[in-house]
């Protein structure tokens, strides 16, 4: 990934994340004009593969996914709440 890139590659890609991060702090969604469509993880499964030239790509591999179920998460929001944190004495 990014081996040999010269400047203007790098600030392309640095640009392309940071309008994403941007994008998904102000509306929950990482698409911009400046990279491919990018479905929900839990629609699709996809992640995107941030380089010279971005790409989606099949997201956790199968065994990976069987991990995860195996211990009762299958979504995000299950991911959320198993590391929920509440200190103590606050309900």
């Amino acid at each position: 990934m990014m081996e040999g890139a010269g400047p203007g590659q790098t600030k392309s890609l640095t640009q392309a994340m940071h309008l994403a991060w941007l994008a998904f702090v102000q509306n929950g969604d990482p698409n911009h004009s400046g990279m491919p469509h990018w479905s929900t993880f839990e629609a699709a499964h996809e992640v995107m593969r941030f380089d010279t030239e971005s790409r989606v790509e099949p997201g956790l591999l199968d065994n990976e996914s069987a991990l995860w179920s195996s211990i009762g998460i299958s979504k995000l929001s299950d991911l959320e709440r198993a590391f929920a944190y509440t200190p103590a004495g606050v309900h």
